[in-house]
């Protein structure tokens, strides 16, 4: 298994001429001989890179002023800058996306602080996109860093930037539909080839934390007219689609998040997921300014696959009301009101006959049926 590893952090200002490159482990994404090898990603903060420029010490907690932390800050007054010899091809950021994907994303191309700046310091031409997922595993820890082992999904693919300032869109390598397909065969082989690890940590909640990464090398640049840094403002993930729960994997617990805004869930590959929040739902939209709402968690079917929520609404000197509202967690779907009657009173579940049944003032509902209707 290979190891790679760098630094990130805070803000930025103007580039000067480039440091030496960080010494780093021969990259997969960039030797298809290694496309199916396990890498182990070493991360400090946020962020992961090749190189950067002037960088902090990250043992003494400094970040250096072009780390690749300020990719996500959506500030064209920052950014990264390899720190690389010459122009830094073949140098290159890896962004954590956690659990999801997305349908669009952006780049700032090269230090937008200002146009002059912008001219003095390269800007990239071309660059390779690479997805990439895995799991952190609990413990997967150093002093200064977070760790995950990763593997590449499907083929990189080229882009072409234009050479001017603003953001622009970047496709990613393949479909979603096809990277969600292929990482469930990548989750099976992480449960083949670490499987004695997993052993040891069977008594933990969620073991191995699923992360999708997106790895964006430098191919070709734009000279700058000054400087030769090969410089990016920002990199922006905009309608973020979740990575769908597979049928093996095994819903742990369910519970509110405290402020009765959210009801949150976690699975023995990924934590805090987003169930029920109170500002997404039809009730909340509709509601009249003086009307308060919340979500209060009342009951989980026995396989962990349903629960019951209850929406509250209260309005001063009005008197509160309850809807009931049942949740399959699996697919983060709400029931709606053709499977379910909204007028039915939802009274809790039972097991009965290897089924999961729901108790309702109408009698009793077979919930694979509702499943199957999902």
């Amino acid at each position: 298994m290979l190891l790679v590893s760098c630094n990130s952090g805070g803000p930025s200002s103007t580039p000067s001429s480039s440091s030496a490159v960080a010494a780093g482990a021969q990259d997969p994404a960039s030797d298809p001989s290694l496309a199916n090898e396990w890498i182990e990603l070493m991360f400090i903060g946020q962020a992961h890179c090749s190189s950067e420029l002037e960088p902090g010490d990250p043992w003494e907690g400094e970040t250096g002023p072009y780390n690749p932390g300020c990719l996500y800050d959506n500030n064209p007054g920052t950014a990264w800058v390899e720190g690389a010899e010459g122009y830094g091809t073949g140098e290159y950021f890896i962004a954590d996306l956690g659990y999801m994907l997305p349908g669009k994303t952006e780049v700032r191309n090269g230090y937008q602080k200002s146009e002059s700046i912008w001219k003095k310091n390269s800007r990239v031409r071309k660059a390779k996109i690479t997805l990439l997922a895995g799991y952190h595993l609990s413990g997967q820890v150093t002093e200064i860093a977070e760790g995950y082992t990763v593997r590449q999904i499907g083929n990189p693919a080229e882009v072409t930037l234009d050479d001017v300032m603003g953001l622009q869109e970047i496709s990613l390598p393949l479909s979603m539909k096809t990277a969600f397909s292929e990482r469930l065969i990548l989750t099976m082989d992480f449960k083949t080839d670490f499987s004695e690890r997993l052993e040891s940590l069977k008594n933990e909640v969620t073991p191995m934390h699923l992360h999708w990464f997106l790895k964006f090398e430098i191919i070709e640049v734009y000279p700058g007219s000054d400087f030769d840094d090969t410089c990016i403002s920002d990199i922006l993930f905009r309608d973020l689609t979740i990575d769908p729960m597979s049928d093996d994997e095994v819903i742990k617990r369910v519970y509110d998040s405290g402020a009765q805004d959210m009801i949150l869930f976690d699975t023995d590959q990924r934590t805090g997921m987003v169930l029920t929040d109170i500002k997404e739902i039809k009730e909340y939209k509709e509601k009249d300014e003086d009307v308060k709402m919340a979500v209060t968690l009342i009951d989980t079917s026995p396989d962990m696959e349903w629960v019951w929520i209850d929406i509250m609404s209260t309005a001063e000197g009005a008197r509160a009301e309850e809807v009931p509202s049942l949740w399959h967690i699996r697919s983060m779907k709400r029931i709606g009101s053709d499977l379910l009657d909204s007028e039915t009173d939802i009274l809790g579940f039972t097991e009965a006959d290897g089924r999961i049944l729901l108790e309702t003032s109408g009698g009793r509902i077979d919930l694979d049926k509702i499943r199957k209707a999902l």
